[in-house]
């Protein structure tokens, strides 16, 4: 869990977490927190409100703050702040790859705003439209505190557009990342259409995991099947239709025969009733030699 904005004291570790696994009475009453007291001055009733141990955080039933939304209708952020329901700190879970200065930039205007009357929803989509974000949830813990758990997008491949090479995400997103450093282990596609189709090809080259290590580049063709080249040197031609059963094949060819130690120059698997091998030019004047001696012997 990171703070983002002034710390008033130290977080509850993971205290949405702790939301959700203690929204239970405690089995000692804990004393009333001030602010509560004020909202009784002012006439406001909490019902059914459930203090969370550690940290005074309040979870808050959706129908209770429907009612004390009503009560602040008049006057609300000035109200707010007298009953000192106002958002002081905020904390993010699952960042990683987002900006902190982006994100401390979407939630710093409603820092000391009403929390009471925040729009959760309308911050939440602005969380979402931060590149790395594929999901966030928005969460007050009253009096002052807002949660941000977010989910970010999961880089699986990198792409070459024909100019750049982008970052691709298991969504079939490319993601707008500068410096590429840190994934160049993962593998490089090109082609038209191979962002989207990325996930479906990695899932059955990881099936089997001895090719897969080989893999060093695939090809998108034609928005339609994949060229897989393995070693740096080998390009393995898929059928556009069922190409996991074609790339198990593969993967049984190998097992059997070591067919990738030779020297071949690709393997044409486009059709489920044949596999031809194309060998470099030596390879094939090598594999000549045996037959042409047997030829002889025949002649003579």
């Amino acid at each position: 869990m990171r703070p983002l904005m002034r710390p008033s004291a130290p977080p509850v570790e993971e205290p949405v977490r702790s939301v959700v696994r203690e929204n239970r009475v405690p089995e000692r009453q804990k004393p009333t927190p001030r602010w509560v007291k004020r909202l009784r001055t002012f006439g406001i009733v909490l019902a059914a409100v459930g203090i969370v141990a550690g940290g005074g955080y309040v979870a808050i039933d959706e129908g209770v703050l429907a009612k004390l939304q009503g009560g602040l209708r008049d006057g609300g952020e000035v109200l707010s702040a007298k009953l000192g329901l106002s958002v002081q700190d905020a904390y993010s879970e699952g960042r990683h790859s987002t900006n902190a200065e982006a994100l401390a930039a979407v939630i710093q205007p409603v820092i000391g705003k009403s929390i009471v009357l925040l729009d959760t929803e309308a911050l939440r989509e602005q969380v979402e439209h931060l590149p790395w974000v594929h999901s966030a949830t928005v969460k007050r813990l009253l009096p002052s505190t807002i949660f941000v758990h977010i989910e970010e997008y999961n880089a699986v491949a990198l792409w070459f557009d024909g100019q750049e090479t982008k970052v691709v995400s298991s969504d079939g997103e490319v993601l707008p990342v500068k410096d590429l450093r840190p994934f160049l282990d993962l593998t490089l596609l090109h082609g038209e259409g191979a962002p989207a189709a990325a996930a479906d090809l990695l899932d059955v080259l990881k099936s089997e995991p001895d090719l897969a290590a080989r893999v060093t580049a695939a090809g998108r063709v034609g928005q339609r099947r994949w060229n897989i080249f393995l070693d740096g040197r080998i390009e393995v031609r898929l059928p556009e239709h069922d190409f996991a059963t074609a790339w198990h094949r593969l993967a049984d060819y190998e097992r059997r025969n070591k067919i990738l130690a030779r020297a071949v120059d690709s393997i044409d698997m486009r059709s489920p009733s044949w596999t031809a091998v194309h060998l470099k030019s030596d390879e094939k004047e090598t594999n000549a030699a045996p037959i042409m001696a047997a030829a002889e012997k025949r002649g003579t």
